[in-house]
């Protein structure tokens, strides 16, 4: 199945310079949300008490290779206030005239200043014939992760979201199983119910949609292997630890949507609500659920490119056969 580009904000320019001079970079970083309003930065009034991922990107760009000027970095998704994410691509354009450095050891520069809770995981040069289209995602995997158990781990407590009570794994299964597809997710974003927004397309394709149980789950900022961990079947108490994860990949995702979907499914996992109750959701007939914490939720992978995607799609296939 295709996936439909998501909108994104354009890329940084400098347009005193041709446009043969300029190098544009393509990272993809991880970092963890806690401390941060996620990916973008705030305006004016409130940048003093309100850091955003943006903010200490650009500060350790500009401070590394262009010390005179702010240089921007534009990200090709955007992220909530708390959330984590293992692959957040984002891009800046430098004069190349300005550039001695090899693409590792700008990476090194830049891990070199960065706090811990973010990591500069990969650096390239685009291509210039790429360079000058704007930088999309073709797809992305979010997860969110629910830690059962007899009481919340500190080790995963800005990491997950603990539930005490036993959910029913099926169930969530099947309620996802019935917004899997292309459909309107107005009624799961936030503030897009309102009049002035009646004209924007709220129509997203989720390509599929699991429901997993783990034991030691990394939430490391290693990309080989965060989110790995022991899969197990579906318990059927809470007695010993577990994680439950919930893998959502789309074309797009609405403000709020990944979050406003899980607060539906928490009702139905622990037996209050039928799996049927997702269709009346999308219907308008009933209110989804509220927006469960960001701590619990994941950007895990993006795609660049429909062929990557269909590449890694195909790899999988043939894992399950």
């Amino acid at each position: 199945m295709d996936c439909a580009t998501s909108s994104v904000e354009p890329p940084a320019v400098l347009p005193q310079q041709p446009l043969d001079t300029r190098m544009k970079f393509l990272l993809m970083v991880s970092y963890y949300g806690r401390g941060y309003v996620g990916w973008q930065r705030q305006s004016a009034r409130d940048s003093e008490r309100l850091v955003s991922v943006q903010d200490v990107m650009e500060a350790a760009v500009s401070s590394q290779f262009f010390r005179n000027e702010k240089i921007n970095v534009t990200s090709v998704s955007r992220t909530d206030s708390g959330t984590n994410a293992l692959q957040q691509y984002c891009t800046f354009v430098l004069d190349r005239r300005a550039v001695p450095w090899t693409t590792d050891e700008m990476r090194t520069l830049l891990n070199a200043v960065l706090p811990e809770s973010i990591r500069v995981q990969t650096l390239v040069v685009l291509d210039p014939v790429v360079a000058r289209r704007r930088t999309k995602s073709t797809c992305k995997k979010y997860i969110y992760y629910i830690e059962q158990g007899p009481r919340p781990s500190a080790a995963s407590m800005h990491t997950a979201w603990f539930i005490g009570k036993h959910l029913n794994l099926p169930a969530m299964r099947a309620a996802l199983a019935l917004v899997t597809g292309t459909f309107d997710f107005r009624v799961f974003s936030q503030g897009l119910q309102k009049d002035i927004f009646a004209g924007l397309n709220t129509t997203r394709t989720i390509l599929e949609a699991r429901v997993v149980a783990r034991r030691s789950v990394d939430f490391s900022l290693d990309v080989a292997v965060a989110g790995t961990g022991v899969e197990i079947d579906d318990p059927e108490d809470t007695t010993q630890s577990f994680y439950v994860c919930v893998e959502i990949t789309g074309n797009g995702f609405l403000r709020h949507m990944v979050r406003r979907i899980m607060g539906t499914l928490r009702p139905i996992g622990e037996g209050r609500l039928p799996p049927e109750v997702m269709l009346e959701v999308l219907a308008g007939r009933q209110e989804p659920g509220p927006s469960v914490p960001s701590r619990g939720l994941w950007l895990h992978q993006s795609w660049m490119t429909q062929s990557a995607f269909d590449a890694e799609s195909a790899v999988g296939e043939d894992d399950d056969e």
